[in-house]
């Protein structure tokens, strides 16, 4: 470098320096502009400095790029540098020069190397600023999160803009299965790809966060709603050119704006979304549901049945009733379901009133409890009045199966009444995705080990099923009446083979096999043709009053006309 271009550098940097240490008169044009005429001077066509807010930010390439030089010439790297500061931040950088140009000399390269850190810092030190600001409004992986939705709630509400909004709560159905296709990775991308489709349709005048796993928010101008239902109802995914698109549709709820809300206008939003999402994703309902008139009565309902569920308790106002299981060959019974009645004023409460309402809270464990201590009890007297005793089965909540400790305090129950333990059979509904599904193979293990029956109930309707019956150790397999094909299908029927597939399966696992929802004497003939032996239905009895029950037990089951 000869002393012209030495002296030229130095007054170039100079003002370059003093450019990006006055804040409060700062120019990116005159910062730009000064940055190029360092370049021209060294003879650097390209610059492309990379900001990202951590590592796991940086392998996800989910970023900032600044590329402010670039004469399209920059075909040969001159330097490139990696710098992680304090806080975790990661800066990547490089310069380059074209090869139809001299080549720098040591002292020009360490010239470069002095702007090219020294650009480094500057870039550093403001995006990280901005960036721990943005950290508050997004999750771990950049998504933006409540946060970021309460702010922009609150800014509607001040400007009096609510109103023209609707709000949507939706979750990704089956997102487990992409995962378990896709993998991890692949499936993040999906579901980024998801966002940002969602993102783009409602527009810089919405916003869409992530409350975490595959659960999401949204708020955007009610012009848009159209579209977002398109999108909720189904919408192909990509996650890479050239592969199968993933058809991703969505369980929501929706709630359109109609005051402008002032107080905590986030949390008013949410309140209503939360309890749609809940009706839309329970099955008895349409998977989008707006929250309207019909939806709020609803919750005044619902709200009043929990509020009676302490009292009931103590009055012992829920009662069990038991369903028979009949041996379809002799017409025994050598079993029973235990399910759950509510009498109140000597009334009876229809399960489907109280127990999607106990499903949302922990009250729904509390009554699977009670109902295991109520069976206890009845096994206890049975055996004590020398009565034929059979096992008897008791349904277990998904959401009690979250309870660590579950198992135990199942055997706890069951012995503190000091019946065998293999008179009482668990039944467990088929888990919806991989996380319920930890929890139960650790709550099987368990009740395996006490020699408590563990059953699964609804089989081949949830997540896995092939999976579970490997993974888990079961006694019984119930097969929903859904599986049994129309009575007068032929025997050579698809239907009739996938019946009789799943009936030869259990069988081969050493399981019992159970068809439940059996209605007619057509319907019995099909699983005595296919080998199943036992019987659960209203052809035989709806579930019965305990006394009533204990009368048919003993009266020596079903006559055989019946079968």
């Amino acid at each position: 470098m000869d002393n012209n271009k030495r002296e030229r550098f130095h007054i170039l940097y100079e003002r370059f320096i003093d450019i990006m240490t006055d804040p409060e008169n700062f120019v990116k044009d005159a910062f730009i502009g000064k940055l190029k005429e360092l370049c021209e001077l060294l003879t650097i066509e390209k610059g492309v400095i990379n900001f990202y807010i951590n590592e796991e930010y940086e392998r996800k390439n989910i970023g900032e790029t600044f590329r402010d030089i670039d004469t399209k010439e920059g075909d040969t790297l001159l330097i490139s540098r990696k710098h992680i500061s304090n806080t975790g931040a990661v800066v990547t950088s490089a310069l380059y020069v074209s090869s139809k140009k001299p080549k720098l000399d040591e002292e020009e390269i360490d010239k470069a190397d002095l702007v090219l850190r020294s650009l480094i810092s500057f870039i550093s030190r403001n995006r990280l600023s901005t960036a721990i600001e943005d950290l508050g409004f997004h999750d771990e992986v950049g998504y933006k999160n409540t946060r970021a939705f309460t702010r922009f709630a609150t800014n509607l509400a001040l400007n009096n803009r609510l109103p023209e909004y609707t709000a949507c709560r939706y979750n990704l159905k089956h997102f487990a299965y992409v995962n378990h296709k896709l993998g991890r990775a692949n499936a993040d991308i999906v579901m980024r790809n998801h966002t940002n489709i969602m993102s783009s349709t409602i527009g810089e005048d919405g916003i869409v966060s992530r409350l975490g796993g595959d659960n999401f928010v949204a708020i955007f101008k009610r012009d848009h709603l159209d579209k977002v239902l398109d999108i909720l109802k189904g919408h192909d995914v990509y996650f890479q050119d050239g592969f199968e698109p993933m058809h991703l549709s969505s369980s929501a709820g929706i709630f359109d704006i109609t005051e402008n809300i002032i107080d905590n206008p986030s949390s008013y939003i949410l309140d209503k979304l939360q309890f749609a999402i809940q009706l839309a994703m329970n099955g008895r309902y349409n998977s989008i549901l707006f929250y309207d008139e019909k939806l709020r009565s609803i919750r005044e309902k619902m709200i009043t049945i929990d509020s009676l569920f302490d009292k009931a308790i103590a009055n012992k106002e829920f009662c069990v009733y038991y369903q028979p299981k009949v041996d379809v060959s002799t017409g025994e019974i050598i079993g029973a379901e235990a399910l759950c009645r509510w009498i109140k004023d000597n009334k009876v409460i229809p399960p489907d009133e109280f127990i999607p309402v106990f499903e949302r809270s922990s009250n729904i464990c509390k009554l699977d409890f009670y109902m295991l201590d109520a069976v206890c009890q009845d096994i206890r007297r049975w055996i004590d009045n020398n009565q034929k005793t059979v096992r008897i089965s008791v349904n277990l909540s998904r959401r009690s199966i979250m309870n660590s400790s579950l198992s135990d305090d199942i055997i706890k129950i069951i012995d503190n009444y000091d019946i065998p333990r293999n008179m009482i059979e668990m039944e467990l509904t088929e888990t919806v995705n991989e996380y319920e599904l930890k929890d139960l193979i650790h709550t099987v293990g368990g009740l395996n080990k006490a020699g408590i029956h563990v059953s699964v109930d609804d089989f081949g309707k949830g997540y896995s099923s092939l999976s579970l019956i490997k993974q888990l150790k079961w006694d019984v397999i119930k097969i929903d009446k859904c599986f049994l094909p129309d009575e007068n299908e032929p025997t050579n029927s698809f239907n009739h083979q996938i019946y009789k597939t799943m009936v030869s399966l259990t069988a081969a696992l050493g399981c019992e096999c159970i068809t439940e929802g059996i209605e007619t004497q057509k319907q019995l003939s099909i699983l005595k043709a296919n080998s199943c032996n036992i019987a659960q239905g209203y052809y035989f009895d709806k579930p019965l009053p305990k006394d009533v029950f204990e009368e048919k037990l003993n009266g020596g089951g079903y006559p055989k006309e019946m079968l």
